[in-house]
């Protein structure tokens, strides 16, 4: 277990609440293993301990309810990046609401906070008119979680007990997202899982060979290793997170997956700049800004050979994103009454990964 500190109370003015984007792990701040001999022991996400809920304890001790209605001040926003779905435009969209993002930028020995011991949170392009900000803390990678906890930044401001997490997701169809991620990583050169090696393959060999994830979100959200099967138990479990602690959005419905999320962590879409940034990225077409962002590709259909090997290895997932689908209906009642719910809006934290 991470040794955390006595629990204290939030002063409003102090506090940071953080939208977590993780690839790694829907709780990825909780879920990386650390070498034996380090300070910090590990810490893994585990299925053996049931609640009462059938649920993982973990759970209930750190995500909110989603009937809960929101109240910023003692919340801490986590959104999951799963990657390929959209979380370049959440990252973009709060960029131009002017919020804060814990990003590689803002440990580059070049702005002169990567070896300080505290929180800074500072303008890295001051000529910029969003007004924009990121800290010296990257939360993308585990050394980066470390490094936060040794400065207090974790410990103080990720989810524990008393400042759980308001869990948001934006999903996208595995098999279009599969695809999107191969032809994305042969030209990524960006990115640190850059693939060129993939340009010499079919769609279909790819699809066949060992490369391609295995119900990823599955696995993301019960916290399996890429070692460990996944089964109709984790996606019973998965599921039941998702119906009870994630708002969801859906990738071909962005406009109205942002509007909930927005809601849901307390962002005033009524405010001239959040209004401008929401027309900027959804108007006039719905979903323009996501089509911008993405790398063109050709289409993957239904019955094709590449779809029914990519399905055939991601059965929950497939599963899963059916139910996903369906939770976006049923759950917009839920979200709407959170207009309703009296409370404003703190500066977010966005941990993006690709």
């Amino acid at each position: 277990m991470i040794p955390r500190r006595p629990p204290s109370i939030r002063k409003p003015s102090q506090s940071i609440s953080i939208a977590a984007i993780l690839a790694l792990c829907i709780f990825g701040i909780l879920n990386f293993e650390l070498e034996p001999t380090s300070y910090y022991a590990r810490r893994f996400l585990s299925l053996d301990d049931l609640d009462t809920n059938g649920e993982p304890a973990w759970i209930t001790t750190n995500l909110i309810d989603l009937h809960q209605k929101p109240n910023p001040s003692e919340e801490t926003p986590l959104f999951w990046h799963i990657p390929k779905s959209g979380g370049t435009t959440a990252k973009r969209l709060y960029m131009c609401m002017g919020l804060t993002q814990t990003i590689r930028i803002g440990i580059e020995p070049r702005y002169g906070y990567a070896h300080t011991e505290k929180l800074v949170v500072f303008n890295p392009y001051p000529k910029s008119t969003s007004g924009w900000k990121t800290a010296n803390v990257d939360t993308t990678l585990p050394m980066g979680i470390i490094f936060s906890m040794e400065m207090g930044f974790a410990l103080d401001h990720l989810y524990d007990a008393q400042h759980k997490a308001r869990s948001m997701a934006l999903f996208r169809h595995p098999i279009d997202r599969l695809v999107s991620k191969f032809y994305y990583l042969q030209i990524a050169d960006w990115e640190r899982s850059y693939r060129p090696e993939w340009s010499k393959m079919t769609l279909l060999n790819w699809a066949k060979s060992n490369n391609p994830e295995d119900n990823f979100m599955v696995r993301k959200i019960v916290g399996k290793q890429w070692n460990e099967k996944v089964t109709q138990h984790d996606l019973y479990v998965a599921k039941k997170v998702l119906k009870d602690h994630v708002v969801v959005g859906l990738m071909n419905e962005s406009e109205e997956s942002f509007r909930r999320f927005n809601l849901a962590i307390g962002i005033d879409e009524s405010e001239r700049k959040n209004q401008e940034c929401m027309k900027e990225f959804f108007e006039p077409d719905d979903g323009a800004e996501v089509a911008k962002n993405s790398n063109q590709h050709r289409k993957v259909f239904p019955d094709t050979a590449e779809w029914n090997v990519l399905a055939a290895k991601n059965t929950l997932d497939m599963d899963l994103y059916e139910y996903v689908e369906r939770l976006f209906e049923e759950q917009k009642e839920i979200i709407d009454s959170y207009a309703h719910a009296s409370h404003e809006a703190e500066e977010i934290i966005i941990a993006p990964q690709e």
